[in-house]
């Protein structure tokens, strides 16, 4: 639907209201439509809302807000900000949509209002949020992770290895740096982990000659970066500019890197981020069925377990 045909194509959007304000507007840069903003914020719902999955279900309901855009910004139909919550509501009762799609739906509209519009919503009366249960964490048997692992090979293998025996979530693996590792005590070190906080994990001792090579892996590859001029990896906070020279120092690549350079958006430098999650979570998933394990298992899982088998095994 030509959601600018209803608007009149009158709505232009200010500068400010920009994702990243006015550092991505380019001088003389032409301001779209705020109906073609709408247009694509509805098509994003049909697969936000939907939890990343384009289902017949998430992508009506982000249809249905793409369908009703216009009502949502002149009041028509009993939407507006006084019909959030009844849509809200209709989502979680007649949709039966999880908590977490609920919230951000609930977020996408307040956005919309409060920042956008610069409407004030005031207290959603008679919102009816979703519970979140509690569910039982998937764990798969010491056996099962061994059929898992033996259909994974080469650096993904070390990557699940690493997840199950030191009991890493994904995004702290694949963030893990050359200085986070210690060989000689055989700990690992996790930065600013869930809920920003800092730990230290073991190593087992079968994972300490992969992960040496891996280490001259990374070596190799970052003396290959410094001699074309580059050998930059990100840093976090401030300390580029605190620590200029830091981010060409070994210590701080990352132990899985990505096999592409990329120009970061805060520097202009080309850095070498980590490998993506989406690569050992794939190759996982696979791993699973073709190790015809019928269980919801992910690389999350390998956590659940770690966990699980010291519990079994009498360590508290």
């Amino acid at each position: 639907k030509a959601v600018d045909a209803d608007l009149g194509g009158l709505w232009q959007i200010d500068p400010r209201f920009h994702m990243a304000s006015n550092r991505h507007i380019r001088p003389g840069a032409r301001l779209v439509s705020i109906g073609q903003t709408l247009h694509q914020i509805g098509q994003a719902a049909a697969v936000n809302i939907g939890q990343g999955q384009p289902t017949r279900d998430g992508s009506d309901l982000g249809n249905g807000i793409l369908d009703r855009a216009g009502d949502l910004i002149h009041g028509r139909g009993g939407l507006g900000p006084g019909g959030i919550a009844p849509f809200l509501n209709y989502v979680a009762t007649v949709r039966r949509v999880a908590a977490s799609t609920q919230y951000q739906a609930l977020n996408a509209m307040l956005f919309l209002y409060r920042d956008v519009l610069e409407i004030d919503v005031g207290h959603l009366a008679g919102l009816k949020r979703v519970q979140r249960l509690a569910r039982l964490p998937v764990v798969m048997s010491p056996e099962e992770v061994a059929r898992t692992l033996s259909h994974l090979d080469g650096t993904l293998r070390l990557m699940a290895e690493l997840l199950y025996g030191a009991g890493l979530r994904v995004g702290e693996c694949m963030t893990l740096r050359v200085k986070d590792l210690d060989l000689f005590t055989r700990t690992i070190n996790i930065r600013a982990g869930k809920g920003g906080k800092d730990r230290t994990s073991v190593m087992p001792e079968r994972l300490r000659a992969p992960l040496q090579r891996q280490l001259i892996r990374v070596a190799t590859l970052h003396k290959r970066d410094l001699a074309v001029g580059g050998g930059y990896a990100p840093l976090p906070n401030a300390l580029d500019r605190k620590y200029p020279a830091t981010a060409r120092t070994l210590a701080w690549q990352f132990l899985f890197p990505s096999r592409v350079t990329r120009i970061c958006p805060e520097t202009g430098r080309k850095v070498r981020w980590h490998a993506s999650e989406a690569g050992v979570q794939g190759a996982f998933k696979q791993a699973v069925a073709d190790a015809s394990i019928h269980k919801h298992a992910s690389v999350h899982t390998l956590r659940h377990s770690f966990a699980t088998h010291l519990l079994a095994s009498g360590t508290d």
